[in-house]
């Protein structure tokens, strides 16, 4: 590897052949000439390795949870992979068509939202918990437990825009937490012991409601803060890298500014201008802050202080790893950016997916969009 930054990024992929019901890999000259193909080649690498073959299909959307590699296909069927034996773990053909929005990861369980429907199944096995039709049309990826999920609506029945709350026991909707906009982000349910529900709203307020209580009544705010735009990202939480410091709620506004929030008190902690419009997610680390707009793909500190930007090219956040950024543009070309300087050091070409790496053993994973699953790891032990 002749590229020092890239020393500490792909040492190696190491090969295993799974055969599943997803499947097995191709062997030998095919295999390579399969990952030659998909660019896999090219990439930082002593060894190429294929993990798994989820089958002969179009990959739709790739999640990665703490226990699984999740594949959708453009059928909405679900295919999961243990995220440490690399091996099959269930496959979820339930699904009506494909997710309306991101899977959502419980405790114990994941849920999805397709068809004014709300399915929950067992994150151990893949069986179905529950399939519920919804008394309302939702507008946001599902939040929650393995008790209750949390909505948002496009209308209820009284034509107030609102986040419900719903019973996983048996689908029953429980309490409506009324605003004057559309909830089209995420809600995020966050905080131990005490846990909190963050969302934003169309009508410029972000909003943050206790979990504990009634079922049936709404709780009143722990806190409410106005932004000066739409809200229609995602949020994000920004854990803390120590106890001293706090996790921050990150929050995008469409009139171009992005917010960070002390997440238990609501107190602003810092307010980014940057120009033009935010649509999309930020990304939140112990170190930094990450998001894009149309002038670029922007790194700030913690403090919410501007370190670099860059007017083009990567747009898309992948991971921190040693002293450089990985970041991922339009096309699947990924940049490996120095953290420092903000010199993108190194292009590699890929079409499809990479996913973060595990903060416990250093392993990060790609999906191409044809389904094969490559494992990347900084430690190689060939037996």
């Amino acid at each position: 590897m002749t590229n020092p930054v890239l020393r500490y990024a792909l040492l190696c992929l190491l090969i295993v052949g799974v055969a599943s019901c997803f499947g097995g890999p191709p062997r030998g000259e095919r295999e390579r000439a399969l990952m030659d193909d998909l660019g896999v080649l090219s990439l930082p690498a002593d060894n190429v390795t294929l993990v798994a073959d989820v089958g002969n299909i179009r990959v739709n959307t790739v999640t990665l949870t703490s226990c699984h590699i999740i594949v959708e296909d453009v059928k909405g069927r679900l295919f999961a992979l243990d995220r440490k034996t690399l091996m099959p773990a269930w496959h979820y053909y339930g699904l009506t068509r494909p997710m309306d929005f991101e899977l959502c990861e419980a405790s114990g369980s994941y849920l999805m939202v397709t068809d004014n429907m709300l399915f929950q199944v067992a994150k151990a096995t893949g069986a179905e918990m529950g399939v519920f039709h919804l008394a309302f049309t939702p507008s946001s990826a599902p939040a929650g437990n393995d008790a209750t999920a949390y909505i948002g609506s496009w209308a209820s029945p009284s034509g107030n825009k609102t986040v419900y709350s719903v019973n996983l026991a048996d689908g029953r909707v429980g309490w409506g937490y009324r605003t004057d906009g559309h909830v089209t982000s995420r809600p995020i349910v966050h905080g131990a012991p005490r846990q909190l529900l963050y969302f934003a709203s169309h009508d410029m307020t972000v909003h943050a409601v206790e979990t504990a209580g009634a079922f049936e009544a709404a709780p009143p705010p722990s806190w409410v803060s106005q932004t000066f735009g739409c809200n229609s990202a995602d949020l994000a939480i920004a854990a803390a890298a120590s106890e001293k410091d706090q996790d921050l709620l990150l929050v995008a506004s469409e009139e171009g500014a992005l917010y960070a929030y002390h997440s238990g008190t609501g107190t602003k902690m810092w307010e980014y201008v940057s120009g033009r419009p935010l649509k999309e997610t930020p990304t939140g680390t112990a170190r930094a802050v990450y998001f894009r707009n149309e002038y670029g793909f922007h790194r700030l500190g913690r403090d919410g202080q501007l370190k670099w930007k860059l007017d083009r090219g990567p747009c898309e956040f992948v991971m921190e790893r040693g002293g450089d950024v990985w970041l991922r543009d339009a096309g699947g070309r990924l940049s490996i950016v120095d953290d420092e300087t903000g010199e993108i050091t190194a292009t590699h070409g890929f079409g499809g997916w990479f996913l973060p790496a595990n903060n416990t053993d250093g392993t990060f994973f790609a999906v191409s969009c044809d389904g094969f699953v490559f494992a990347f790891t900084e430690r190689l032990q060939i037996k």
